[in-house]
């Protein structure tokens, strides 16, 4: 497709009071002065860059508000949705950011943001357009973060329950290559289930916080941490990788058979509800954006719960004995014996009506009254 672009250009009839900017982003670099906005007219710039821009250069957003007229507000936002975000077709809640130097602009967008069903995140004025252009061309950053994590949490877990098979049974056993292939097989399954484990209580403590949160501030309107913004994205993308290492302490658990019969119906139904949450984050999935959290959410605590109930009881000896460096599995039940009682009053009808209620858009002005 040929796209003819002037030098000046009349972008809107006067009177108009927000104008979408949806255009190649290449298309950007010829425009000259845009001419036609009266005064007061916000300027809503939804294109996207083909490259990432370097540090110290100005950005496509930065660089059109030079060429609009006088009292003309520029807002950089939406170019981190895809169209079935836009349409509502993804039943996906995401956090959409955007950037200006005008507050009411950008209170006004916020407002079309959460019309379209998302979450705003302010980035503050418009020299943060460059790190919001540069978002859709970074390759994977959550998977990265997620895969780090991941990783880091299970070398740790094999290198504490190997130091531990070292040191605290030095002279009690005879190391011949049986042995050694023995304790290298039985340490990874241990490290995976441990891995599994915490990640799978910490995949769940974000919400937690958040509907905390909610209940003491008693609205969905503001400003959660950034931290507990980016935990709760990383949620989705840890989960597949929790899967992975539950497969991997099963398989190993049926051919070094060093599992306990009791924990198994536990470990079973925990693992099925695991496949059934990372089915539900494919897209292929077509369910109401209610019936998708709902099913999320239940499933999830459920598999986390049964996880917890199976480690109790396959390694029961290993949890009520203490030795010179603590076991994978003392160490795997510290976050979810946390995560677990802290979730249980959300779940009480009185107060999760509270919770369901402001999520839903209720205000309140504390704990207890409505406004």
């Amino acid at each position: 497709m040929n796209y003819c672009i002037e030098e000046n250009v009349e972008l809107t009839p006067s009177g108009a009071g927000v104008v979408v900017l949806a255009v190649p982003g290449f298309t950007l670099e010829k425009l000259g002065l845009i001419r036609g906005i009266e005064p007061g007219t916000i300027v809503l710039d939804v294109t996207n860059r083909r490259n990432i821009i370097s540090e110290g250069k100005l950005s496509q957003a930065e660089c059109l508000s030079k060429r609009l007229p006088e009292g003309v507000f520029l807002v950089k936002s939406l170019c981190t949705l895809d169209i079935e975000d836009l349409t509502g077709s993804s039943n996906c809640v995401k956090d959409v950011p955007l950037c200006g130097d005008s507050s009411w602009a950008k209170n006004f967008v916020k407002t079309i943001i959460r019309l379209l069903g998302h979450r705003d995140v302010d980035y503050g004025d418009l020299s943060k357009s460059r790190e919001i252009e540069n978002m859709p061309l970074r390759l994977f950053p959550l998977w990265r973060s997620a895969a780090g994590i991941s990783v880091t949490t299970w070398l740790l877990l094999f290198l504490i329950d190997w130091i531990r098979e070292l040191v605290c049974t030095h002279g009690e056993k005879t190391w011949d290559r049986d042995a050694i292939l023995f304790g290298l097989f039985s340490t990874v399954q241990h490290a995976s289930a441990g891995q599994a484990l915490i990640l799978l209580s910490a995949s769940k403590l974000p919400s937690t916080i958040e509907d905390y949160i909610y209940l003491i501030r008693g609205t969905k309107y503001l400003q959660l941490p950034n931290w507990l913004v980016r935990w709760k994205e990383l949620t989705s993308k840890l989960l597949p990788m929790i899967l992975f290492s539950t497969v991997v302490h099963s398989w190993l658990s049926i051919f070094l058979q060093t599992y306990s019969r009791s924990s198994l119906p536990a470990g079973i139904i925990s693992y099925i509800f695991l496949v059934l949450v990372v089915l539900l984050l494919l897209p292929v999935v077509k369910l109401s954006r209610t019936e998708l959290n709902l099913f999320f959410s239940v499933l999830s605590w459920l598999s986390l719960l049964l996880a917890y109930t199976h480690t109790v009881l396959a390694r029961w000896q290993d949890l009520t004995r203490l030795t010179c460096v603590p076991s994978i599995f003392q160490l795997s039940i510290l976050l979810p014996s946390l995560s677990i009682p802290a979730h249980i009053p959300l779940i009480l009808p009185w107060i999760r009506r509270k919770v369901m209620n402001i999520r839903n858009g209720h205000v309140y002005s504390g704990i207890y009254y409505q406004k």
